[in-house]
């Protein structure tokens, strides 16, 4: 049945759809949209009600906004009147999930958090044809899945994701469901923007999920200073350019519990105060280890105007070359000053060995609730002489139906994160005047001081003075 809807264009230049005028109450339906025509039109569409955002049904006061496709696309909307009640309850089906997220390799990018669950299916609610279903309609690929836990009467997030595979177990009449977060839609997408000038990591980052049809409440942005490269971007991928923008500052970036895009700048683990303090005895299982893996003692960045080599001599002298390389289009080529404080800024957190703290903590409430990406415990184990501060960066967490609940952490010993712009900006002490670094200057001081967090600051000047003042 073909059905013409009433449309206006709303304030921001986007077409409304208004359903409920034609569509009878308490009658579900299967709406198969076709757009065709300008290509113009803003491709991105969101299903929407007056409650705010519903991607498995609702009331029928419906209207789009945001989702992305194609100029000529052919998209479902399963709508039922059931989920005017808002999300559907599954806790009593649920016999084990598993989250897990963060990075694979300690020192690598954040990988997309997966969320794995095994649902009890003896009633056949959840078979995809199964129209007698109270779920029929609603529980389908591409839904949104959520997982709370809720410990005296408060609910902590502990993971937003959309469900992108379903695996019937008719045998044992359970069925098997994997799900990916907001990473998996951002690397789906593409997008233009036009010419960025003058614009930190976080701007180009909000401009990006801006885009993209993401607003204020989808994302958390720290803020950051330095300003990057020129660029303009057309039909870009999403995740990959937002990849970009945290590799140049070694930023952060990762989806939470709530399914919000979350960028950190790379001040984010320069507090040394921990959250929680957990002693060997108190954890069921733990795991130390040293490598290699992480070491980088000799930094290349280039790109089409840059080539900047900087390594740290005695690292390599104790373990030989680790090198890492970056190219980078949003690296500012003004100069080469940020290119040699990045790369002393990697130097500083990767030029020695760390060490890897793996971690398995059960039912230690409210405490393991609160723990996320970033969060940093202080580790005590007397017997091996060991109290140090690690950084949690990799989260399974495990729960089932008969009360099992742990956490299996990976984390990486703190190190004292230094300022970036430490490593290119001086700041005068009293009776001192700014140089200019391009001018000829002659030292002839008592005492002086010319680093920076222990490492000599950046400037090509040759000095013939004993360094050892004060």
């Amino acid at each position: 049945v073909l059905i013409t809807c009433p449309t206006t264009q709303n304030g921001s230049g986007l077409l409304e759809f208004e359903f409920s005028s034609v569509l009878a109450p308490n009658t579900p339906y299967y709406f198969r949209l076709k757009r065709t025509g300008d290509a113009d039109v803003n491709n991105y569409w969101k299903l929407k009600s007056n409650q705010g955002d519903v991607y498995d049904g609702g009331t029928l006061e419906y209207y789009t906004t945001g989702w992305y496709a194609q100029n000529e696309w052919d998209l479902k909307f399963k709508l039922s009147r059931k989920a005017i009640y808002g999300p559907q309850e599954i806790t009593e089906d649920v016999r084990r999930i598993i989250i897990d997220g963060g990075k694979s390799d300690i020192s690598g990018e954040t990988q997309e958090g997966s969320l794995s669950l095994v649902l009890d299916n003896a009633s056949g609610k959840y078979n995809l044809e199964n129209a007698d279903s109270p779920l029929y309609g609603l529980f389908d690929l591409e839904q949104k899945m959520a997982v709370s836990v809720v410990y005296d009467d408060v609910e902590y997030p502990r993971y937003r994701g959309f469900i992108t595979e379903i695996i019937p177990d008719f045998r044992n009449r359970i069925v098997n469901v994997k799900c990916r977060d907001l990473f998996h839609k951002l690397k789906k997408l593409e997008v233009s923007i036009g010419q960025q000038i003058g614009k930190t990591a976080s701007e180009l980052v909000e401009t990006l999920l801006n885009a993209a049809g993401y607003d204020v409440n989808e994302y958390l942005l720290d803020d950051d200073d330095d300003t990057l490269e020129t660029v303009t971007w057309d039909n870009v991928n999403v995740l990959d350019k937002l990849k970009t923008i945290v590799e140049v500052g070694q930023h952060h970036h990762f989806i939470d519990g709530e399914g919000r895009y979350v960028f950190k700048n790379n001040q984010w683990l320069s507090n040394p105060i921990p959250e929680y303090v957990f002693i060997k005895q108190n954890v069921a299982e733990n795991r130390l280890s040293y490598d290699l893996q992480e070491i980088k003692n000799r930094i290349n960045i280039t790109n089409d105007t840059l080539d900047v080599t900087r390594e740290d001599q005695n690292s390599i002298n104790r373990f030989g070359i680790y090198e890492y390389s970056m190219n980078n289009e949003l690296m500012p080529t003004a100069d080469d000053i940020y290119a040699k404080a990045i790369a002393d800024y990697l130097l500083t957190l990767f030029a020695e060995p760390g060490s890897v703290l793996e971690l398995r903590i059960d039912h230690i409430f409210p405490e393991m609730l609160n723990i996320g990406y970033g969060t940093r415990i202080q580790y005590i184990a007397e017997d091996f002489d060991l109290n140090a501060l690690y950084a949690v960066e990799h989260i399974n967490e495990s729960m089932d139906n008969k009360g099992n609940h742990y956490m299996r952490l990976k984390c990486r010993k703190w190190v004292e994160t230094p300022a970036v712009s430490a490593f290119y900006t001086m700041a005068p002490f009293e009776g001192a005047e700014w140089l200019d670094l391009s001018d000829d200057v002659t030292l002839a001081l008592e005492s002086f001081r010319v680093a920076s967090n222990g490492y000599p600051y950046a400037a090509t000047v040759n000095l013939e003075h004993d360094l050892n003042h004060d």
